[in-house]
């Protein structure tokens, strides 16, 4: 039988207190419940000088056991189970999630929702969460690809914004049990979430067993609706940032603006981006770079769905530092040629062909059909977005696919960031491919300051 994308309708049910449930019944499949209850919440909401109380309470809210069962009990109950209950708090939402056999799943309910409603954040799980916190802070500097990633968010979205708001080692001290306790509570309230259930179970039996423990939760003392996630208002700079690090490799990103999921050019812009560098061995920049030049081991683009604000076109990869300008020259090249030739046929074919083959497989199993429904539900999606995406793909021509690459492939708007040895890096590859760091592109050339992974404060001026 052909694949049809999951309808929300043939999944969605409600709760008794209006939370939206997508049940995925597997009659046939291991005899497993696994349900996951997202909320709409995370580390946007954490107040300023308490960086970490996110990660904190996302780790801590099952570590921590309950105010019925002690955490050690918990763990072993748990493990006799044979079963599994995790907790997470990420940027911009929260997840509490459970796998019990079915013939355990009235226990495994009861001390899911023991988590859910009634976490102890117990003290020395606390001391000790902080404490490897702690370490974690410290090693902020040691590796390229973590400097990368605060580097560019600073890039992106400014200093002000959530995103970019670092723990320090005076906002971790200040971090208490009554934060852990009030950050919860904050979250808990019906009108932030959603539940995915998958498994071996019956429709009607499940929203019963469902309206009789999560259903009946109503908002008490600090339970609000989350507030909307807020968008950077940072004006970003384009040019090219280095940040010296004593490595052999050098870790670079290319950040060009982009577009949101929702807008008309988006499904233009994926295959555009799958015959640039999405599409693995088969793209441009794969086979120029790794195959044909020899430059890395790989090489790839994706175009992010820009779910609370506008997304972006982001190139990754890592290449010997003398080799970085030659690399960049090569993929600026190759986005000049994709915005000014149009893609052949045979290649256009190849590339809507392998998008489609592969969407069924993002859909693989009952599990991740609910879970995906929830997340289109908590971020706002249009309902059954994707029901008509592979024929979306397929009408893409090529002419669209110049006319994007145009418009969204902006030279003048890109934003370079590479950690490597900065000397390296600048003087590029002087016997083989020579041509400095600083001629790339138009584009002004600049040193970024590594920042103490203590107080977040820039520690030098290089």
């Amino acid at each position: 039988m052909a694949f049809q994308a999951p309808r929300s309708h043939e999944f969605e049910g409600k709760l008794d207190n209006g939370i939206p449930v997508f049940l995925a019944p597997d009659p046939h499949g291991a005899p497993f419940i696994r349900l996951n209850l997202k909320i709409r919440g995370g580390r946007y909401l954490v107040p300023k000088g308490k960086e970490g109380l996110a990660e904190l309470t996302g780790s801590l809210w099952r570590a921590g056991g309950t105010m019925q069962v002690p955490a050690d009990k918990l763990d072993d109950r748990i493990e006799f189970l044979a079963g599994t209950i995790s907790t997470s708090i990420d940027d911009s939402s929260s997840s509490i999630s459970m796998r019990f056999m079915e013939q355990d799943l009235k226990e495994g309910l009861d001390l899911f929702m023991q988590v859910l409603l009634q976490p102890a954040f117990a003290q020395n799980r606390i001391d000790l969460a902080k404490m490897n916190m702690r370490k974690s802070l410290d090693s902020r500097n040691d590796s390229a690809s973590s400097i990368t990633n605060y580097q560019l968010g600073y890039l992106l979205n400014g200093e002000n914004h959530y995103s970019t708001a670092a723990m320090t080692t005076s906002s971790l001290d200040s971090l208490t049990r009554d934060d852990c306790r009030s950050f919860h509570q904050g979250l808990m309230h019906p009108g932030n979430m959603a539940i995915a259930v998958s498994g071996r179970f019956e429709k009607k039996t499940m929203l019963d067993i469902l309206n009789a423990t999560v259903g009946r939760l109503k908002p008490m003392g600090e339970a609000r609706i989350s507030r909307k996630v807020p968008a950077p208002e940072h004006t970003r700079q384009p040019g090219i940032y280095v940040v010296d690090k004593n490595v052999p490799q050098s870790t670079v990103r290319i950040v060009i603006p982009g577009l949101r999921r929702t807008d008309s050019d988006w499904h233009a812009a994926v295959v555009m981006n799958q015959i640039l560098g999405g599409g693995g061995f088969s793209s441009r920049l794969m086979k120029h770079l790794r195959s044909d030049e020899g430059l890395t081991y790989g090489v790839e683009t994706r175009v992010s769905p820009g779910t609370y604000w506008t997304g972006d076109f982001i190139c990754g990869l890592q290449t010997k530092n003398r080799s970085v300008p030659y690399a960049l020259r090569l993929i600026l090249d190759e986005i000049d040629l994709i915005r000014r030739s149009p893609v052949a046929d045979d290649e256009l074919k190849v590339i809507k062909d392998a998008i489609v083959q592969a969407y069924p497989s993002e859909w693989g199993n009952k599990q991740a059909v609910a879970n995906r429904l929830a997340e289109e539900w908590m971020e706002g999606w249009p309902v059954d977005w994707w029901v008509n995406y592979r024929e979306k793909i397929q009408s893409v021509t090529a002419e669209e696919v110049l006319r994007v690459a145009k418009k969204y492939l902006d030279p003048t708007r890109v934003v370079i960031l590479v950690v490597g040895k900065a000397a390296e890096v600048e003087a590029g590859d002087e016997k083989d491919h020579p041509g400095l760091l600083k001629d790339v592109a138009n584009l002004p050339l600049r040193r970024l300051s590594l920042r103490d992974p203590e107080t977040n404060r820039i520690v030098d001026s290089k």
